[in-house]
């Protein structure tokens, strides 16, 4: 069994700030959620409205 390094994966970052970032992303054909997905996004989309209730406001100092 062969075993793989991180040397192997050969994946990219981008340096932001002090932090890397690896630059990975879902494949185009990876849209299906699946049930529990649908079921999730559901609920949050009942119980955790985003800007009416609960208007998110950003400050910096």
């Amino acid at each position: 069994m062969k075993q793989e390094h991180e040397s192997d994966l050969n994946i990219s970052y981008t340096k932001i700030g002090d932090y890397f970032f690896p630059n990975i992303a879902l494949p185009p054909d990876a849209g299906d959620i699946g049930l529990w997905g649908r079921r999730r996004k559901e609920f949050l989309r009942k119980h955790r409205p985003i800007g009416t209730e609960k208007p998110l406001i950003l400050t910096s100092v």
